[in-house]
């Protein structure tokens, strides 16, 4: 296994391995392919969870958006009533909202 892993991530710049490869199966190469894949995800969700609170703390713009969305003066407000949704901002039933009917044969 370990000379596998040497071949993996050494044969582009090692000639041994590099001359290995004409002998090696489709086996490896789809090995290979997996491999790389799973560092590639691995590697994206790291870097995007790492990053994730330094950015969310440095923008106060989207933070203050985010947290007056539910609370605040302009609150949305959410309600299901007899199968129906609606949707208001803040305490004011005139800008009450029908979002959708839930699917019912009529």
């Amino acid at each position: 296994m370990t000379e596998w892993l040497k071949y993996f991530f050494g044969n582009f710049f090692n000639k041994k391995y590099a001359d290995q490869s004409a002998n090696r199966s489709y086996g490896n190469c789809l090995l290979a392919f997996l491999l790389a894949m799973l560092l590639l995800l691995v590697t994206f969700s790291s870097a995007t969870t790492i990053a994730f609170p330094s950015h969310y703390n440095k923008s106060g713009e989207f933070h203050a958006y985010y947290h007056g969305l539910f609370d605040g003066d302009n609150a949305l407000s959410l309600s299901l009533n007899g199968g129906v949704m609606s949707a208001s901002i803040g305490d004011k039933a005139a800008d009450t909202v029908q979002i959708n009917k839930i699917g019912r044969a009529s």
